[in-house]
Parts: C-alpha cells; structure tokens; sequence
C-alpha cells in the first residue's frame, strides 16, 4: 500500500511560504501607500492654507474659498499628473532586450 501524503511534492510547501509572504508584502505597500496619500493629503491643506494666508494679505481673497481651492489645486494636478504617467507606463511596450538591438546602440 502507498502513502498518499507525498503526492503533492516538497514545492507545495514553498509556495504556500512565498505565497504567505508575499500577500503579507502586499498589504504592508498597501498601508504605505495610504500614509503616502494622508501625507499629501496634509501636505496640500498646508499648502492651500499657506497660498490663502497669502492671497488675502496680497490679493485681498477670500481666505476659506481661496484655502479649499488651493488645496484641491494642490492635491489633483500631482494626483493627476501621476496618474496619467502610470497610465502612460502600463500602455509602453515593454523594452526589448535582444542581442540584435547591442549592434544599433553607439558604444
């Protein structure tokens, strides 16, 4: 009689491991990438409020429509901007690494 529990191999292991380890490496970028977008977040209201300070002692704006518009100004246009660029590089062929393209390239 044979025993069955062997029939899934050693590598089933490993990858249930590199499986663990890489969902826990997803969810730690993941809580990075929301700080990273508090502290933009922060980092545009202190701006809008800075430009506010500003144009109401410079311009004589109005200081809580001039802050909103400047910090939504100062959180879409980077915001926009890299999302556009993240765009941009998924569509990009990826490059081509042949020995063929060495020959074109100027030394």
């Amino acid at each position: 009689m044979s025993d069955h529990r062997g029939a899934r191999g050693p590598g089933a292991d490993d990858a249930r491991a590199a499986r663990k380890v890489m969902n826990r490496a997803i969810r730690r970028l993941n809580v990075l990438e929301w700080l990273l977008l508090g502290a933009a977040a922060i980092a545009s209201l202190a701006g809008g409020w800075l430009a506010a300070l500003l144009g109401r002692s410079a311009l004589g704006l109005p200081f809580r429509g001039t802050w909103m518009t400047a910090s939504l100004l100062l959180f879409l246009i980077p915001g926009g901007i890299a999302w556009a660029a993240e765009r941009r590089s998924r569509k990009a062929p990826p490059p081509n690494d042949s020995p063929e393209d060495d020959r074109n390239q100027p030394e």
